[in-house]
């Protein structure tokens, strides 16, 4: 974790620097050793993480979201 795309891949977040709605929740975010069995970190990233990104009311539709759900549409009609 860092707070420049210099310095890290993920900021305080666990969002990628550089880029929108990608993140890592994984304990290999954390420097240095975990541990012998990391899954509890692991677990925990990932719900830190979780608690940090705004529900859908908050925010935008993305492009990809809206691309997403045409081609399951499409999917949908075809079957």
């Amino acid at each position: 974790m860092s707070e420049t795309i210099e310095t890290g891949v993920a900021d305080k977040n666990l969002s990628v620097h550089g880029y929108n709605d990608f993140y890592i929740t994984h304990g290999s975010v954390i420097q240095g050793n975990i541990g012998v069995n990391p899954s509890m970190t692991n677990t925990t990233a990932a719900e830190y993480c979780m608690s940090t990104i705004p529900s859908r009311e908050d925010r935008p539709e993305s492009d990809i979201s809206k691309q997403l759900k045409l081609l399951e549409t499409e999917w949908k009609k075809r079957k």
